[in-house]
């Protein structure tokens, strides 16, 4: 099989799993890289195929439902997304694209008849250009998206829509300001401690990454523990601690704590990580919901499990998947974690609940019934001295959209301070 047919192969069998058996990305991308032994050049290959085939998956199935005169099934459908995301938003050659699709669809086992999938094909190359200015409306995106954002004002659901295909920024935090002078890269700084790099490149190839000064985390996620500056000394546990970010945050803040996570997987790139970064602290690969109520905090980090839709952009499978995000499983996680941690918090100690998502749901409903059922907890509200006040609402919660802000792109986020007043 030819090298460009493997890797469209690959990448198709991705989009499959992703589209159907709701596999998780990084799983099923690392599985069909090792199985087909792909080479560096060709794994980059596969990611942005695949990735902006799901950012602009909306956007092309107005573009089949415009030249397909009948439904196109499973197959037919992820080999012609595939196919017109590389010609149409990627810009690869058009001639080679059509050429290594149609030779796929031969394959028996996708069941296509490959003369079909040439002739639609040549009907999206013929109106390439028509096709590039293809526009969605809110109304396009999935329907159990806009059943969550009912209240959404106008601009809130135009600037959503703007933002779901654009490119993730890359949001570094600095240990200190002296890390951040030595970062000799083209970048716009957040804070005195962190920037965003536009031209991205892999990870351990940016300045100084084996020096470990600095970690991978987005703006809006930094916020929460950036405006809590009392946690010096701290007895603090992180309940769900990878992917780390917040972690290395306390750590870097002088906390004393206590690093819990699941999932053995996440664990391991998480210590990997704590490594790098010179932090001595170990983990606890349990639930959290079972670790033992004796010992006491001051605060207490619940970066819950959610729907993730905050992250869109870098997780462009929450709208490609067929399935519905099972909200009732994940709201009574996040409600099981918050009251686990006020049975283990210390008098006038302080829950930070966080998620990556900005759904009522999740977020303010979760905050509301808590404090309706804890009289003696009361919101600690979050304050800016800036003009980033802008991402804090008027219950003085952490409440951000997907959106651009001072010129980059942040990821949706809700973080809420709940402290004892007893």
């Amino acid at each position: 099989m030819q090298k460009g047919i493997i890797t469209r192969l690959v990448s198709h069998k991705i989009l499959y799993n992703l589209k159907i058996n709701n596999a998780n990305f990084d799983e099923i991308f690392n599985f069909y890289i090792a199985k087909y032994s792909l080479s560096l050049s060709d794994r980059k290959l596969v990611h942005n195929i695949v990735l902006n085939s799901m950012r602009y998956n909306t956007h092309i199935n107005k573009i089949i439902t415009k030249y397909a005169k009948k439904k196109v099934n499973i197959n037919q459908y992820l080999l012609i997304l595939s196919a017109t995301t590389q010609m149409i938003f990627l810009n690869f050659k058009s001639y080679a694209v059509i050429n290594c699709t149609v030779e796929l669809s031969k394959n028996k086992n996708l069941k296509v008849f490959p003369g079909f999938i040439n002739a639609i094909l040549k009907k999206i190359l013929k109106d390439k250009e028509k096709i590039k200015n293809t526009q969605i409306q809110y109304n396009n995106l999935p329907n159990w998206f806009i059943a969550h954002n009912e209240n959404w004002q106008l601009n809130e659901k135009i600037s959503f829509v703007k933002s779901i295909t654009k490119k993730p920024d890359l949001h570094i935090v600095f240990k200190n300001t002296q890390s951040v002078n030595k970062f000799n890269y083209e970048n716009i700084y957040t804070s005195k401690t962190s920037l965003v790099v536009h031209n991205q490149m892999p990870i351990n190839l940016l300045p100084r990454f084996d020096k470990g000064e600095w970690w991978i985390q987005d703006y809006s996620s930094m916020l929460p523990l950036y405006l809590t500056s009392n946690i010096k000394n701290k007895v603090v546990l992180d309940m769900c601690a990878a992917p780390g970010g917040k972690t290395f945050q306390a750590l870097n803040y002088g906390a004393k704590l206590d690093i819990i996570e699941i999932n053995p997987k996440r664990a391991n790139i998480l210590k990997e990580n704590l490594i790098r970064l010179k932090f001595k602290n170990q983990i606890k690969i349990i639930n959290a919901l079972k670790i033992n109520e004796t010992k006491k905090y001051d605060f207490i980090l619940v970066d819950a499990p959610c729907s993730s839709v905050g992250t869109i952009r870098r997780n462009p499978e929450i709208f490609f998947r067929s399935s519905v995000p099972d909200f009732h499983k994940i709201t009574s996680l996040q409600n099981k974690l918050l009251n686990k941690a006020k049975s283990i918090l210390k008098k006038n100690g302080t829950i930070i609940y966080m998620v990556c998502s900005f759904l009522k749901l999740e977020t303010i409903n979760q905050i509301q019934n808590f404090l309706e059922k804890n009289p003696n907890f009361y919101n600690n509200k979050f304050i800016f001295n800036s003009d980033e006040e802008k991402l804090i609402d008027n219950n003085g919660f952490i409440n951000i959209i997907p959106k651009k802000y001072k010129n980059i792109n942040i990821d949706g986020f809700f973080a809420a301070r709940l402290t004892r007043n007893d």
